[in-house]
C-alpha cells in the first residue's frame, strides 16, 4: 500500500486519496506519527469528515504511547544509580523533542476534532472495493469508449469553456418547449467576494483560514448551507490562494442552487490547482443545474481522474442519460 501510494503522490502530490491510503498503510504498521501527518496532508488537498475522524483516533493512538513510555521512564529511573538517572533523562529529553519537532505544525486544526467517532476499519473498506472491483472494470471500460469522444483535459491545464457554451446555447434553442426540472436559472447576484490573492498569507492568516474552512465544511455538513458561505467567505478573505476554500464553498453554492457563484468558485479552485477534484466535482454540478450537460460530464471525467470518487460515477450516468434524452428530443 506504501509504494503504491508513494507512486501516487509522486505522479500527482495534491493525491488526497495517495496521502490518506499512506496513512492507513502506517496506521496499520504502528506508526502513529507518520500517520498523523500523511492524513493532515490529505485534508489539505481535499477535506474529508471521515479522515478528520481518522486524525482524532492516531491523535489517541501518540497520546497512548507517550503515556506507556512516561510509565516506563518513572518504573527505569527508580531502578538506578545516579549516574544512570541522568543518562536516561538526558535520553528521554532528546526522544521528547524529536517527538515533537516531527509533528510540529500539526497543531493548526481543530481541537474538536477529539470529540469525533471511529470509523469503520480501512481494511474493511478496501474488502468492499474488492467485491465491486469486477463489475466497476466493466462499467469503467463503458466510461472510457465514452470519453473518447470528449476532449479530455491536459495535465496541468486549464481548458476554457467559452466554446461548448455557445454550442450548448445553440441546443437549448432547440429545446425552448422543453422543461427540464432539474435546471435552475442562474443567479443574478454581484460576484462573491473572490479576497486578494496578491496579499502575502502570514502564518496567523494561514491558521486563521483553517480554522474557518474546517467550521465551514462542518456547517456545510450539518446543512447550515448560509451559514457555511459566510464562515468560507472569513476563510477566503484570511488566504485568497487556497483551492480547498474555494472547493468547498463553491459546493456550498451549488447546494443552494447558485450554479454561477459556484462556477466562479470552482474555476479559482482549478486555477490554484488544476487536479483539485472537488473543484472538478462542483463546477460539473453546476453546470448540471444550468443543463449543460456536455461540460457537466467533462468535468465529473476530470474530477474521477484527480480522485475516484462513487457518487461521481452515479453523476456521470445521470449526465450521459441526460444528453441521450436530449439527443433523443432532437430526432423526433
Amino acid at each position: 500500500a506504501i509504494r503504491d501510494a508513494e507512486r501516487a503522490i509522486e505522479l500527482n502530490v495534491d493525491s488526497p486519496r495517495g496521502h490518506r491510503s499512506r496513512g492507513h498503510a502506517h496506521f496499520l504498521l504502528g506508526h502513529w506519527k507518520e500517520a498523523l501527518k500523511d492524513f493532515y496532508n490529505a485534508q489539505q488537498c481535499d477535506y474529508d469528515e471521515d479522515t478528520k475522524i481518522w486524525i482524532t483516533k492516531t491523535k489517541d493512538k501518540i497520546e497512548a504511547a507517550e503515556e506507556r513510555r512516561k510509565a516506563r521512564k518513572k518504573q527505569r529511573v527508580g531502578k538506578t544509580d545516579p549516574i544512570q538517572k541522568e543518562t536516561l533523562e538526558e535520553e528521554e529529553k532528546e526522544e521528547e523533542e524529536e517527538g515533537e519537532e516531527h509533528i510540529s505544525g500539526l497543531k493548526e486544526f481543530d481541537e474538536d476534532m477529539a470529540q469525533a467517532e471511529i470509523p469503520e476499519a480501512a481494511v474493511e473498506e478496501e474488502e468492499e472495493e474488492k467485491e465491486e472491483k469486477e463489475e466497476e472494470k466493466e462499467e469503467e471500460e463503458e466510461e472510457k469508449e465514452e470519453e473518447k469522444d470528449l476532449p479530455v483535459r491536459e495535465p496541468g491545464k486549464v481548458e476554457p469553456m467559452e466554446e461548448e457554451e455557445v454550442v450548448v446555447e445553440e441546443e437549448k434553442e432547440e429545446e425552448d418547449d422543453y422543461q427540464d426540472p432539474d435546471i435552475v436559472p442562474p443567479e443574478t447576484d454581484p460576484p462573491q467576494d473572490m479576497g486578494d490573492p496578491n496579499i502575502e498569507v502570514s502564518e496567523d492568516a494561514q491558521s486563521l483560514s483553517m480554522e474557518k474552512r474546517s467550521d465551514g465544511v462542518r456547517a456545510l455538513r450539518e446543512g447550515r448551507l448560509y451559514e457555511s458561505l459566510d464562515i468560507l467567505t472569513e476563510a477566503v478573505r484570511a488566504n485568497a490562494t487556497s483551492a480547498p476554500i474555494f472547493a468547498a464553498r463553491a459546493e456550498a453554492f451549488v447546494l443552494v442552487k447558485k450554479p454561477m457563484s459556484a462556477i466562479r468558485d470552482a474555476e479559482r479552485a482549478i486555477e490554484l490547482n488544476v487536479d483539485s477534484p472537488r473543484g472538478h466535482r462542483s463546477r460539473g454540478h453546476a453546470h448540471f443545474l444550468l443543463g449543460h450537460w456536455k461540460e457537466a460530464l467533462k468535468d465529473f471525467y476530470n474530477a474521477q481522474q484527480c480522485d475516484y470518487d462513487e457518487d461521481t460515477k452515479i453523476w456521470i450516468t445521470k449526465t450521459k442519460d441526460k444528453i441521450e434524452a436530449a439527443e433523443a428530443r432532437k430526432r423526433k
